[in-house]
């Protein structure tokens, strides 16, 4: 039986909801991960790690009850594999100005731009502050229209990009939702958290 310290062993045995564990790259924070999920052999645990290598390491390392994977495979697994049929790997300009009819090139780009943002965010609907030409200034009516315009195409091409019969208007590959649940996350990247 492994020696705990006294800054492992009440993080290894804690009935806690949230713990916290941020510590210095190669100080333990792994070792004492390993150790919770050992002595929590009845809980399911995900280890998200922060690339491939990690995740195959940690695979290795840590008992049955741990899955281990990126956010990016959590994602892909239940939801994004869904998508394999209309995937791409970018929103292409013309084929939103397509879908929206229209010839005028600076709209098209502001919904994408606008699509683009909003995947990247935690946000769950499409909102001004996705305008990223917008961001950060005062607008005028005059830009409030043409953003409430932009927003109003951006939610229709994502509705498009959503279901998955229409082929016309692709996914792309790097957008993401989390979808699965587990009892345990251990985030690890220089901190880990245990949910």
């Amino acid at each position: 039986m492994r020696q705990w310290t006294e800054e492992q062993y009440p993080i290894i045995t804690t009935l806690a909801r949230l713990v916290k564990v941020n510590a210095f790259a190669g100080t333990g924070k792994t070792t004492t991960l390993i150790g919770y999920a050992e002595n929590h052999p009845d809980e399911k645990i995900l280890y998200i790690a922060y690339n491939t290598e990690v995740a195959a390491e940690a695979r290795r390392r840590f008992p049955r009850n741990v899955t281990s994977m990126t956010s990016h495979g959590l994602a892909y697994g239940p939801l994004g594999s869904q998508y394999n049929h209309k995937r791409c790997n970018n929103i292409r300009l013309t084929d939103v100005a397509k879908a929206m009819n229209t010839s005028d090139w600076s709209m098209a780009k502001d919904v994408v731009g606008m699509l683009n943002s909003f995947m990247s965010s935690p946000d769950t609907e499409i909102a001004h502050h996705h305008l990223v030409r917008f961001r950060g200034i005062s607008l005028n009516s005059r830009q409030v229209q043409h953003a409430q315009l932009v927003i109003r195409h951006a939610n229709v091409y994502w509705s498009r990009m959503c279901n998955l019969q229409d082929l016309e208007a692709q996914m792309p590959h790097r957008f993401w939702s989390l979808v699965n649940c587990y009892i345990c996350f251990i985030v690890h990247k220089s901190v880990g958290y245990l949910i």
